[in-house]
């Protein structure tokens, strides 16, 4: 087809190509109009004291690699039903995240390190960073609690520190990736409807030119009657 009749076709289904630009219009006002999610994390580490107690008959330390283990421990314990209820209680209102840091893959997970990553998100900025200081409030509270159950003395505790400040940043996406994945999707779309129409449309002329042929051919043999009874 040539660009005047694809210009044609678009001008003979103008009603369809409006619907169409008129969606994709709502649909980007809904992403210019989408609130900015806010994400705030850090790695934090089990800092080793200077001597190593085993606790009593070894329990804390049943694990083999005393950091290692506690952190599977803490982060298991956060992220249980029992351990969001405690976030929300404690005022985490909005969405987190602990997770021991795997240096492997999905399938082959590695955890080498004593590490935890802690991740809280949300739309507004300030509960993010009132949610992260909130959970890893938690995750001290919980570490110690880990180590009084075992009577371990201060000395020997482990303690916790992050690895890097925490850093809050903007996810909003991007924008001109959405807007050109819209821009594609539309112009299919436009094309589909006007295509889906102009099929009607042959649909019907062919149903005319039919019934037409029909009315013709009715009238030539009631013509030919006519002259035959003559």
């Amino acid at each position: 087809m040539t660009i005047g009749e694809i210009a044609a076709l678009l001008r003979r289904h103008m009603g369809a190509v409006t619907a169409v630009l008129a969606v994709a219009v709502a649909v980007g006002y809904g992403i210019a109009c989408a609130p900015v999610t806010y994400q705030e994390s850090s790695t934090l580490y089990f800092v080793q004291p200077p001597a190593v107690w085993q606790g009593r008959h070894g329990r804390l330390l049943q694990f083999g690699q005393s950091e290692i283990g506690v952190a599977a421990i803490l982060a298991t314990l956060l992220m249980s039903p029992q351990g969001q209820r405690q976030a929300r209680s404690a005022g985490a209102a909005g969405g987190f995240d602990v997770a021991q840091v795997n240096s492997g893959s999905l399938q082959y997970p590695v955890y080498a390190e004593p590490e935890v990553s802690l991740t809280t998100s949300g739309t507004d900025r300030m509960r993010v960073r009132a949610d992260f200081a909130t959970v890893a409030r938690l995750l001290d509270g919980d570490l110690a609690a880990l180590q009084a159950r075992e009577d371990a003395p201060a000395r020997y505790r482990l303690t916790m520190r992050p690895v890097s400040a925490p850093s809050l940043q903007a996810e909003s996406g991007s924008l001109p990736k959405e807007y050109g994945g819209l821009a594609v999707l539309t112009v299919i779309a436009a094309f589909a409807g006007v295509i889906l129409m102009e099929r009607r449309r042959a649909r019907r002329l062919a149903r005319s030119v039919s019934s037409l042929t029909r009315e013709k051919q009715q009238v030539r043999a009631v013509e030919f009657l006519a002259r035959s009874h003559r």
